[in-house]
């Protein structure tokens, strides 16, 4: 795998996707990001089993190799922080490269089979909302949703979910919907 992209685009993605993974994980998957890349994009993935989440970031379609590797989450997030504009991918079978003008640090990367399948809703549905008409629609959903639940983040939130012309908005705090 390998494609060059500028470190503005990564970098909030990334911290995105920071809390997701987990700092101690039993299983070390648990605690890595899984980074696949093709002509259009590379996608970000995190997943702790109980939250899963992911990004696709553009590259520079000039320079890319396809791929598919799991690396350290935090490691790569605070690399990526203090790059230069440009950062550079690179994977062999063991480790990947990641180079930004004469900075350059080799993580090790594991097999992203054992990474944990997410299933994710089409990223290209779009819709647009009036602002009035979205804080009414969401009114009643932020109330239901507990900020303070850290131990079940699942379960404690909003779905936002648009057919064709509809748009429903379901808020939760584990214990009742709105």
């Amino acid at each position: 795998m390998k494609f060059t992209i500028h470190r503005d685009v990564l970098l909030p993605a990334l911290q995105l996707l920071a809390p997701v993974p987990q700092k101690k994980p039993v299983i070390p998957v648990y605690g890595m990001f899984r980074i696949s890349c093709d002509v259009h994009a590379a996608c970000v993935f995190a997943n702790n089993m109980e939250i899963a989440a992911s990004c696709i970031i553009p590259h520079d379609a000039d320079t890319y190799d396809d791929g598919d590797i799991c690396v350290p989450a935090p490691r790569i997030v605070d690399f990526v922080g203090s790059c230069g504009e440009e950062v550079v991918f690179s994977s062999t079978d063991t480790r990947l490269r990641i180079s930004s003008g004469k900075s350059r640090i080799e993580l090790p990367i594991d097999d992203p089979s054992k990474f944990p399948h997410m299933e994710f809703h089409d990223p290209t549905i779009e819709f647009s909302l009036s602002a009035a008409v979205l804080a009414e629609a969401l009114t009643p959903a932020m109330l239901m949703i507990d900020w303070e639940n850290k131990s079940m983040p699942a379960v404690s939130g909003a779905l936002i979910h648009g057919t064709g012309e509809h748009v429903d908005i379901v808020g939760t705090d584990g214990k009742r919907l709105a």
